[in-house]
């Protein structure tokens, strides 16, 4: 996986979380007015990543944690 930073046609910065070769499987839903801002994004997302446990939406943590799957 990869971030990618790109600037879209209206002068607004985003990141893309991507495969190696394939579509992206995120993209922040905030645009910024400067580059080093998405960056600034991507490394927050990058250092709080790893402590993220996944829940339903009802609040439940997913049976995946809960067997230590993940």
């Amino acid at each position: 996986m990869k971030f990618v930073v790109l600037q879209d046609i209206n002068g607004r910065w985003y990141w893309e979380l991507r495969q190696i070769a394939g579509p992206p499987v995120a993209r922040c839903s905030l645009g910024f007015s400067t580059r080093e801002g998405a960056i600034s994004d991507v490394r927050a997302v990058r250092e709080r990543a790893p402590r993220c446990l996944i829940f339903d939406p009802l609040g439940n943590l997913e049976a995946e944690k809960k067997h230590g799957g993940l």
